[in-house]
């Protein structure tokens, strides 16, 4: 079942209680979408009576999702909780501790995406793999209420959104590409270097002129955000965007000389909430002696073909030069007397 909490909610806050409400009663000031999980009435009573039609309680989702895969009249009374971090798997089981084994058993995901196996009835048989985004639902029950299902290990590496594709935002994807990195996302407006960025290894390129919502489709391809952010931009407005797409405890890296007068235009309270940090990066904020090493490492094993990036002209067409840079269709020129 597709369709659900990411592009419903903004945030799921578990917990019904004081903090809970107040917490909501914030996102909601600021027009994001909340899912208050909480399970007790009255609790869930006051999170709909403060929060109003913005806040969906308690069990609100699973039992439409139930409905939808026909189980309705569906109550849950358990909730349980699985984290997994990259390199992480849950093996192949039977729920088997429910009392009532006549109820569905609905599996919502959030945060990374997953691959989820769905066997048969024996540990033995062959498995399906169904790949699973932030929001994705899986409900099963009836005849298959005891099939064996599980988790595979979560792919390893981090995500990123680089916002500007220009020399240095895909220096950065190369990078990105060396140490493998996941998920890599690249705003950029010009054509051309979008197609560039995607030759270089980009899995996700957004036309932000073409996009009306940014920050939403780098959450949509980032499976609810990414872990890491980096501006090559410099506009105060685009790094306001970048702030908001990083998951919790992410990192945004600024590399762009700001206006002079420019302020981090950035809500303090939606960077406490997710832990989130803002680094200004100066001259790489690496040790050359050690890094250009390691680059040049890189690129004799075909991971750092920044070569890609460069396009050569004769000093007497420097005027050229400018011009296919202005246009994106020469990266980095190098002018050679």
């Amino acid at each position: 079942m597709r369709g659900g909490p990411a592009t419903t909610y903004d945030y799921v806050v578990i917990g019904g209680g004081f903090y809970g409400c107040c917490l909501a009663l914030y996102l909601r000031s600021i027009s994001a979408r909340v899912l208050v999980v909480e399970a007790g009435p009255r609790l869930m009573d006051r999170a709909s009576r403060v929060n109003q039609a913005r806040v969906h309680t308690g069990f609100h989702y699973p039992r439409s999702a139930a409905t939808a895969a026909g189980y309705a009249g569906f109550e849950p009374d358990a909730c349980l909780i699985n984290r997994y971090l990259p390199g992480t798997k849950l093996s192949l089981h039977q729920d088997r501790d429910e009392a009532d084994f006549s109820a569905p058993i609905v599996s919502v995901s959030l945060g990374l995406p997953a691959l989820f196996q769905f066997g048969g009835l024996q540990r033995a048989d062959p498995a399906q793999r169904l790949p699973l985004a932030h929001g994705d639902v899986v409900v099963w029950g009836g005849n298959s209420r005891l099939r064996f299902h599980g988790v595979l290990a979560l792919k390893p590496g981090q995500s990123l959104a680089i916002f500007g594709g220009g020399a240095v935002g895909l220096s950065g994807l190369l990078g990105a590409r060396a140490i493998g990195a996941g998920t890599v996302i690249v705003i950029e407006p010009n054509e051309g270097r979008r197609k560039l960025a995607l030759e270089l290894g980009a899995t996700h390129v957004i036309d932000p002129k073409a996009e009306n919502d940014v920050l939403a489709k780098v959450k949509e391809l980032g499976g609810g955000g990414v872990t890491h952010a980096f501006d090559t931009t410099g506009i105060p407005a685009v790094i306001g965007v970048a702030v908001e797409t990083m998951l919790p405890n992410g990192m945004l890296g600024l590399v762009a000389v700001p206006p002079p007068d420019a302020s981090l235009p950035a809500n303090m309270m939606s960077m406490l909430i997710r832990g989130v940090g803002v680094k200004f990066i100066t001259e790489g904020d690496a040790d050359p002696k050690q890094f250009i090493p390691q680059m040049a490492a890189w690129y004799k094993a075909g991971k750092f073909p920044f070569d890609r990036l460069i396009t050569k002209f004769k000093f007497s067409e420097i005027n050229e030069a400018a011009h296919s840079s202005e246009k994106g269709g020469a990266i980095k020129p190098v002018m050679v007397f």
